[in-house]
């Protein structure tokens, strides 16, 4: 035999025996690797005021930003679902249900409503809901 056929010999047999290999050995679990996304247990007041207000408006989640130390929401409300008392009486039990202090809500003159509220651990917030 030549030195290219004991090559080429070699290189059949490490080809079978890699394929051999890979049809035996099982599939790794895939639960295990990638799993279900799972919520925390807890989530953050902040988090849970977000996945109650989102559902509510359309857009996507509420437009974030800070002025000073208040949290500032901006989000499209859907006039076509929901009225502005109605928005009111939501968002206000939202607020309340997770124990937000000095709920403060009125209309805007350019029509919408805005809330301020304080967290749990006095924080400001401000929610502006306004029309698209």
């Amino acid at each position: 035999m030549r030195a290219g056929e004991v090559w080429f010999l070699i290189s059949v047999a490490v080809f079978l025996s890699g394929g051999i290999f890979t049809a035996v050995k099982a599939a790794p679990d895939m639960t295990v690797l990638y799993p279900e996304s799972q919520l925390p247990e807890t989530l953050s007041v902040y988090d849970q005021l977000k996945l109650e207000i989102q559902p509510y408006h359309f857009g996507g989640v509420p437009r974030e930003s800070f002025s000073g130390d208040t949290t500032v929401w901006v989000v499209d409300l859907d006039y076509d679902m929901y009225s502005i008392p109605q928005a009111n009486l939501y968002v206000t039990r939202i607020l309340r249900k997770l124990n937000f202090s000095r709920i403060i809500a009125r209309e805007r003159e350019t029509g919408g409503i805005v809330f301020s509220a304080l967290f749990p651990n006095g924080q400001p917030l401000k929610i502006h809901f306004t029309s698209p």
